[in-house]
């Protein structure tokens, strides 16, 4: 039960980093059932043992995947309106307002998703929690580099003192550089992204051709065992292609 666990424990990190409206517990019965019927089914059509766990196992991952890329695409909004939140707290703080107060007026004046997120930073301390475990339960929430920068700085400046107002303009100063750099890198390996859709989405269109020009010529593919066969290890190849890609291109975005 250790892999389900450890899913389970996942699921619900990514539940709360992506703010779904989820029950991790429905959402896990039913990947397992989707893997189960999607199985069985390639069972029944004479695609061998192999073939049928391996095809089921992707498709079980294609939840995983949505669940990943509206996370991902949550914490990318949040890093992109980071720098104006800290701006915004540094420029109140200079007017006079303490940090905790200029907390609550950025939270509600900041677009959403970051101002329900800071909003909920400030109700943390409002109901007692310390400063430092509500910026480190926010860093948990906005998991990326530019929001540890602005909880360290918080925490250094409760610790031994100092202008917290000029320390933040400057970790906001310094998140629009490595967001400005991480926008050149994006562009730098757009045509990059773009071949390799090109090459992955090639197949399929030549095979809808195929199937419009010539198609007693294709059905051998799903008529016959070895042409499922074929299917389903080309398709295993072009999946692990595309996740090896992704990790690549995210490992060289992070050493950027």
């Amino acid at each position: 039960h250790y892999p389900l666990r450890r899913q389970r424990q996942m699921c619900i990190r990514d539940r709360v980093k992506g703010k779904l409206n989820i029950q991790v517990d429905s959402f896990l019965l039913f990947v397992i059932l989707s893997w189960l019927f999607t199985f069985l089914f390639f069972l029944t059509l004479g695609f061998s043992f192999f073939l049928s766990i391996t095809t089921a196992s992707l498709i079980g991952f294609l939840p995983f995947l949505t669940i990943r890329y509206l996370v991902n695409r949550r914490q990318m909004q949040l890093e992109e309106q980071l720098p104006n939140i800290l701006e915004f707290i540094s420029r109140a703080m200079q007017a006079g307002h303490t940090f905790v107060g200029s907390l609550q007026m950025a939270a509600a004046e900041s677009p959403e998703p970051i101002g329900s997120e800071f909003q909920e930073a400030f109700r943390e301390i409002n109901f007692g929690k310390s400063v430092q475990d509500a910026m480190s339960d926010l860093a948990q929430r906005i998991d990326c580099p530019e929001m540890r920068y602005f909880a360290v700085a918080v925490f250094i400046n409760h610790e031994i003192g100092g202008n917290l107002a000029s320390l933040l303009s400057g970790v906001a100063a310094l998140i629009r550089e490595r967001l400005k750099l991480k926008m050149s890198v994006h562009a730098m390996t757009s045509e990059a992204r773009v071949s390799a859709w090109i090459l992955g989405l090639l197949p399929f269109a030549v095979a809808l051709i195929l199937f419009a020009v010539r198609p007693d010529f294709i059905a051998v593919l799903w008529r016959e065992p070895g042409g499922r066969s074929m299917i389903a290890y080309t398709l295993l190849l072009m999946a692990i292609g595309a996740v090896s890609y992704t990790h690549l291109r995210a490992h060289e975005t992070g050493r950027n």
